[in-house]
């Protein structure tokens, strides 16, 4: 079908139709939706919406993702990107899709790196996309400050997303990939980090498929589960990177929205120092971090 709807009356039908298929939903979320839908069908950049209203798009490219999205794949996925940290990451199913939440981990862990002018070397385990490291690294860089991180995930296929970020955000000089299982980071260089930020699965085994579809149908199950009580990463993390990090060196964890308690408590049990907390934008407690004593 040739491109002969226009992006204003495209956006009006497809706000409608989600309308429908979502009446629970916030309208100014759904307006939001259409938005993106009707500009990537367009190919029309999102900030150019509107003074872009009269471009014309295939109604049955459009249509084929307005399904998509009805059926339940996320947004981000649908549009193969999707903004944190004022960047755009390349998402699709084989990592979860960054959130603001995680925002509250970066600022935390970011504000604790060592004070130094010396380059700082960073891990970002459990990386999925590669977003915490490599926005670590990007906003070091716009401080003035030097840093490389590695970016490690036991999934080949969240280490393929995460280098294909790389290439992205033109990163290769900082950035890395490397497999590695969280549960024995012994394999790594001792006292090789300065730093290590980690969103680590946190979900309990038995709550993981009461998830919204849009969760449990589409994103990745390992990057989801975290055991019995939803703590065993942060268990065996706290433990190991005693081994990776340098004394004097930060440990920063994403948490559930209930678990900051218990992480502080691990990290407090691990030997770390300086444990501090970290709420998100809906003051809910998201961040836990620590510093490992000096020698």
């Amino acid at each position: 079908m040739p491109a002969t709807e226009p992006l204003a009356a495209a956006y009006r039908r497809v706000r409608a139709d989600l309308l429908a298929a979502f009446p629970d939903t916030d309208p100014s979320g759904i307006s939001l939706e259409a938005r993106e839908l009707a500009a990537f069908a367009a190919g029309v950049p999102r900030e150019r919406f509107y003074l872009a209203q009269t471009a014309l798009l295939d109604p049955a490219v459009l249509d084929a993702l307005l399904a998509r999205r009805i059926a339940g794949e996320p947004l981000a996925y649908l549009l193969g990107q999707w903004d944190f940290d004022g960047r755009a990451f390349k998402t699709d199913r084989r990592a979860l899709i960054p959130r603001d939440d995680s925002m509250a981990v970066l600022e935390l862990f970011l504000e604790l790196l060592p004070k130094t002018d010396e380059a700082l070397t960073l891990l970002d385990l459990c990386t999925g996309t590669g977003c915490l490291g490599l926005s670590a690294v990007s906003d070091l860089a716009e401080l003035g400050r030097s840093a490389k991180v590695d970016l490690a995930d036991l999934s080949p296929d969240a280490l393929a997303l995460a280098s294909e970020n790389i290439e992205l955000l033109g990163q290769s000089d900082r950035a890395r990939c490397l497999k590695v299982d969280a549960f024995v980071l012994q394999t790594l260089a001792p006292q090789s980090y300065d730093g290590c930020i980690c969103n680590p699965p946190y979900i309990e085994s038995a709550v993981v498929p009461t998830l919204d579809a849009t969760v449990v149908d589409f994103e990745p199950h390992m990057a989801l589960d975290g055991g019995t009580d939803g703590l065993d990463f942060y268990r065996a993390i706290a433990l190991g990177a005693r081994h990776i990090l340098r004394p004097g060196g930060v440990l920063a964890f994403e948490v559930g929205y209930t678990q900051a308690e218990a992480v502080a408590e691990i990290l407090r049990q691990s030997g770390y120092t300086d444990i501090c907390t970290r709420n998100d934008l809906q003051e809910i407690p998201r961040a836990v971090a620590a510093r490992l004593p000096q020698a």
